[in-house]
């Protein structure tokens, strides 16, 4: 996957579109700059596909009220999305993993430095971007479940130089079929947490 600069930004939030809320927990000390511009990146996508996106950052390092309401809301309402250094079982190639069942899920890993590497294999795209698309994909299984993978757009499951160069555009996106559903999904039903282990994960 891979991406230039932010290249538009994500519009007011229109008051009809469900929203979602995602916690974000950076356990690989990435720049706190480019987690904020990909978080951006990614709510642009989801704001043109018609949803809406709350970041709560939980970064490890964080000390303050913004944290522990985190801790406090993690465990009951919103999506959670945790930042690590890299899979212990998958291989370079992978820069995430959701944990969903057939129609959602509520957990998903980025693998920083994968993503990390791909940037510097490609260094006309920034970091950012590439960063988050790779969240929009994640969070697109999380709301659409394990069968979401399509043949082109965000939720392709294997990015060419082509793709790439879409993401440095801004232009990988949700296909208005996806964006339906996710906004049926968030408004039918408040987002919660499932305390049973996942039954099956989604990698790309």
């Amino acid at each position: 996957m891979v991406g230039w600069s932010l290249l538009a930004r994500a519009g007011e939030p229109a008051k009809d579109n469900p929203q979602v809320t995602v916690f974000v927990n950076d356990s690989a000390s990435a720049p706190e700059r480019i987690v904020l511009a990909a978080e951006q990146n990614a709510g642009r996508v989801f704001h043109q596909a018609g949803v809406e996106v709350e970041w709560m950052n939980c970064g490890a390092q964080d000390g303050n009220r913004s944290h522990t309401q985190c801790r406090d809301n993690m465990m009951s309402s919103g999506l959670v999305v945790r930042i690590i250094p890299h899979a212990r079982t998958l291989g370079d190639d992978i820069f995430g993993v959701s944990f969903v069942d057939h129609d959602s899920g509520t957990y998903a890993d980025l693998f920083f430095e994968p993503i990390e590497q791909l940037h510097q294999q490609n260094r006309d795209i920034s970091l950012a971007p590439i960063l988050g698309d790779v969240l929009a994909h994640e969070l697109g299984h999380l709301l659409l479940g394990s069968n979401a993978h399509s043949r082109d757009g965000i939720m392709q499951p294997h990015w060419t130089r082509e793709q790439l160069r879409r993401v440095a555009m801004g232009q990988m996106r949700f296909s208005k079929e996806q964006a339906a559903r996710m906004r049926t999904r968030i408004a039918s039903s408040q987002i919660e947490h499932q305390n049973s282990p996942p039954l099956e994960a989604s990698n790309r």
